[in-house]
């Protein structure tokens, strides 16, 4: 703010057009809450656009007059208390007030006051904010409910595992003796042990999302080799019928400071979406690479089913899944892309995709050449 000498009538621009008053002309114009500085004899040197909508005034029509002279007298009240507080030295107290906005409407809105000092440290007068308390609660009102969400999927889970544990030992201790049982009853336990596992990747995934999204899933990080970890992860899958890995690894490829554990996850993730969304078999085809941009990069090409180009931005949201009819009969959650997303980016990294409706899908992240230094 600015001495009353120096203020112009048309609102918060100073007489100075240098760039740096454009600049705060332009930010305080554009804060999303209201701004008004008045002067130690009480007259308003400055009101910004959002005061304007919040607290239904005109500042062409305020500017440069006595506060108490143009305001609404429920205002003034409220910023006199304030202006009380502030000239006996004490700190003052956030407070409260009803706009009306319509015959049927009204705003609640928060008033904050701070002291005006030129570059001498001098007292020019005051600045009342203004914010608009609905929002502040609905924000408020929804990280309330993001933690009790958060909550209650570590509650139900956890006391899913007990009972699950005995229902997949069970299962396995059926399919472990086969002669055991009839045929009939043989596929119905392989059906229980099916959906037991399921259910448990489930849990696992709604753990790990609620972990991530609250921030509480930290990095173990070790110095590892991507090449190994891909070599690792294919080896898992070679056994996959109609399916032809090809490697294309980058040689010497430098070693990264990463979390091996949840890394493994997202690659285990890329490939074996890539082996189940290529039911008519196919090459899956893995590339490392050092980026020119001081990252390095996996991709995961296939020659699978494909992904609509209408339905290619929301394959990172929770629980989505390509709508088709030749998905629907490929199980899955719709989190593991949501994690595995989450996962590189608290590591620094990226994830991108592209796919073409009946011709294959390539997914790739990126991690930052740290060359073995920690993650910050």
């Amino acid at each position: 703010m600015v001495p009353e000498s120096q203020t112009s009538k048309a609102g918060t621009a100073p007489a100075d057009s240098g760039f740096g008053a454009l600049l705060l002309h332009s930010v305080l114009e554009n804060v999303p809450v209201g701004i008004l500085a008045v002067s130690s004899t009480g007259r308003i040197l400055a009101c910004n656009g959002t005061a304007e909508f919040l607290l239904r005034i005109i500042r062409a029509k305020i500017i440069d007059q006595e506060y108490s002279a143009v305001l609404p007298d429920h205002l003034c009240a409220a910023m006199r208390r304030q202006l009380d507080l502030l000239a006996a030295g004490d700190e003052a107290e956030d407070s409260e007030i009803d706009c009306e906005i319509s015959a049927n409407q009204s705003l609640k809105i928060g008033i904050n006051t701070a002291t005006l000092f030129d570059p001498n440290g001098e007292s020019l007068g005051c600045s009342f904010i203004f914010r608009d308390m609905s929002l502040s609660r609905e924000v408020q009102t929804l990280r309330t409910a993001n933690e009790m969400k958060s909550e209650l999927v570590r509650v139900v889970s956890h006391e899913l595992k007990s009972p699950l544990t005995a229902i997949l030992q069970a299962a396995e201790y059926l399919l472990d003796e086969p002669k055991r049982l009839e045929k009939d009853q043989l596929a119905m336990a392989s059906i229980v042990n099916e959906s037991g596992l399921w259910i448990s990747g489930l849990i696992a995934d709604l753990l790990d999302l609620s972990k991530l999204e609250g921030n509480q899933l930290g990095l173990d990080l070790e110095i590892a080799n991507l090449n190994a970890l891909v070599e690792d992860i294919v080896e898992l899958h070679r056994t996959k019928p109609n399916i032809t890995f090809e490697l294309d690894l980058t040689p010497n490829l430098p070693n990264l400071r990463f979390d091996r554990k949840k890394i493994h996850q997202v690659l285990e993730n890329f490939v074996s979406n890539a082996v189940k969304y290529s039911p008519g078999g196919g090459r899956v085809r893995i590339r490392t690479a050092q980026t020119s941009g001081h990252q390095i990069s996996v991709v995961v090409q296939d020659q699978g089913l494909g992904i609509p180009s209408d339905q290619l931005p929301y394959v990172w949201d929770k629980f989505f899944r390509v709508d088709s009819k030749e998905t629907a009969k490929i199980k899955g959650t719709g989190l593991g892309l949501a994690i595995t997303k989450r996962i590189v980016e608290l590591h620094g990294g990226n994830v991108d995709v592209e796919s073409q409706l009946g011709v294959g899908s390539v997914f790739s992240f990126t991690l930052p050449l740290n060359l073995g230094e920690p993650v910050t």
